[in-house]
């Protein structure tokens, strides 16, 4: 990269800024939005029509992941890329996850409907294995969390990130089902994957079979070791998540539980996601200070 930089190769910087988005994929966000920003950046300069793309796309999926979703319907907007193509289909995905995390009324039919159109472009692996993920995220938001595992369980070609196994336990956990947390931790012990947001998803898993088998004190303790590796490796929208099934597990009796849920209420305030509060509902805490209507 500082080759690269250092002798105005810019394609070739470009390219760098690509490899460097695969590996920091499974270990650290936050490192891949600072890479997904100057990538971006390099390309409005260069020009270039696929990089542009290439580097938007990047770009607008770690601004979701920030919560920064006006911003990131104005990155797509100034695409002008059509819903036909693979880039564009992978967009409409992000547009759907807006839309969830809103509460809008039409989002679980939004999200399905960008999985179809994801799902016409299945020509290599790749794109299977993050198709079959998308699909059951889609499905768990919509409330189908049976139909969801099943179909995490059965993604084809998994690679990097675990996106399927943290699929299929997000699906247990609102199921609060161990025993298919069981088999999603057995998955995970014999993946190849490394990386801190992997650990993360062992850590969250851990953590659920433990309370939901009634050693609460050894999964508060694997649960709060995940809060902390978060706040070091994810992006706002992931961690706010993770806060809504942390609360949902412990309840807000319990002070990380509490923790966690005051932590998602005022991420809703914050962002505009009603519909992420929404659906953690159950298990947040009613009088948190300056959070009335956050989930409402």
């Amino acid at each position: 990269m500082e080759l690269a930089d250092q002798h105005d190769l810019p394609l070739s910087a470009l390219r760098a800024h690509n490899n460097i988005g695969v590996l920091t994929g499974a270990d650290d966000q936050i490192a891949n939005r600072e890479n997904a920003v100057a990538a971006y950046e390099k390309a409005q300069l260069l020009g270039d029509p696929g990089y542009l793309v290439r580097t938007t796309v990047g770009y607008a999926n770690t601004l979701v992941e920030s919560g920064r979703f006006e911003e990131a319907e104005r990155a797509i907007a100034d695409l002008e890329i059509g819903d036909d193509s693979p880039f564009g289909r992978w967009l409409g995905w992000q547009q759907a996850r807006i839309s969830l995390a809103r509460g809008e009324p039409d989002a679980a039919e939004k999200g399905r409907q960008a999985v179809a159109q994801m799902r016409q472009h299945e020509d290599e692996p790749q794109a299977m294995f993050l198709n079959d993920a998308v699909a059951a995220f889609a499905e768990t938001n919509a409330g189908e969390h049976e139909t969801a595992y099943d179909m995490a369980m059965a993604a084809r070609h998994p690679f990097g990130m675990a996106w399927d196994l943290l699929a299929a336990a997000d699906a247990a956990i609102m199921l609060r089902d161990a025993d298919r947390l069981r088999k999603v931790q057995e998955k995970l012990q014999e993946r190849s994957a490394r990386g801190r947001r992997v650990t993360a998803v062992k850590l969250l898993v851990a953590g659920a079979i433990e309370v939901l088998d009634g050693d609460r004190d050894a999964g508060v303790a694997h649960l709060r070791d995940l809060r902390e590796l978060q706040a070091k490796v994810e992006l706002e929208l992931n961690r706010a998540d993770a806060n809504g099934k942390i609360a949902l597990l412990l309840g807000s009796d319990d002070p990380l539980g509490r923790e966690a849920g005051v932590a998602l209420l005022e991420f809703c305030r914050e962002f505009g996601t009603p519909g992420l509060c929404d659906r953690y509902a159950a298990a947040l805490p009613s009088d948190a200070e300056g959070v009335a209507g956050a989930a409402g």
